[in-house]
């Protein structure tokens, strides 16, 4: 990867890890913002909260950003329809 973007590894490592910070920060947010507005329960909530340490192990995957997306949307369809 290094080569390709003709950087050092100390450089992708560095913008890899910066990359993860800057995804956890927007799950984050992003969590925050949909218990805010659907109000679930405290048994789904923290779940969500124990669930996302896991982000740290995630790294640049993002295959995981859009099932976490689609879950999320789906989740909220189903708090919809229950409201």
């Amino acid at each position: 990867m290094a080569e390709a973007l003709d950087l050092s590894e100390d450089a992708v490592m560095q913008r890899l890890s910066r990359g993860r910070k800057m995804l956890q920060e927007r799950m984050l947010v992003f969590v925050e913002t949909a218990l805010g507005r659907s109000g679930p329960g405290s048994s789904f909530t923290l779940s969500v909260q124990a669930a996302l340490p896991m982000l740290d192990q995630i790294g640049n995957d993002t295959r995981f950003v859009d099932i976490a997306r689609q879950r999320a949307r789906t989740l909220a369809e189903r708090i919809r329809h229950q409201g």
